[in-house]
């Protein structure tokens, strides 16, 4: 097999697992998301029973993990439609939005003593 029909064949394999691995985490970040809103609705059922004064604050903070979720979604579509080469440029992005959504997140939960398991 002449080098050059080697080294295609190399890029070709190389360019099929990049895309392999941001199908795969693409799949795992829609997935962990879903977990998340599941958890936020179930936040926001415990807190209905809560005073006045903690729903105002509770809102207030879900309007800021609304924002947070919003631009990771906005991500997730840029993700989705980027060229292989952009996956890790991307996928650093995602992780620090991810990251701060599930910061805010677990903060909201200690805060307001929620059980969201």
């Amino acid at each position: 097999m002449p080098v050059q029909e080697l080294e295609r064949k190399e890029l070709d394999q190389a360019v099929d697992a990049a895309s392999n691995e941001a199908k795969k985490y693409r799949e795992y970040l829609t997935t962990e998301l879903v977990k998340l809103d599941a958890k936020i609705d179930v936040m926001a059922a415990n807190v209905k029973q809560a005073s006045a004064e903690i729903q105002a604050d509770y809102e207030s903070r879900l309007n800021e993990l609304k924002e947070q979720r919003q631009t990771l979604d906005h991500q997730l579509n840029e993700f989705q439609q980027a060229s292989e080469s952009a996956f890790e440029t991307l996928k650093s992005g995602l992780e620090t939005t991810w990251r701060d959504l599930t910061n805010t997140f677990h903060s909201m939960h200690d805060d307001f003593n929620c059980d969201t398991h």
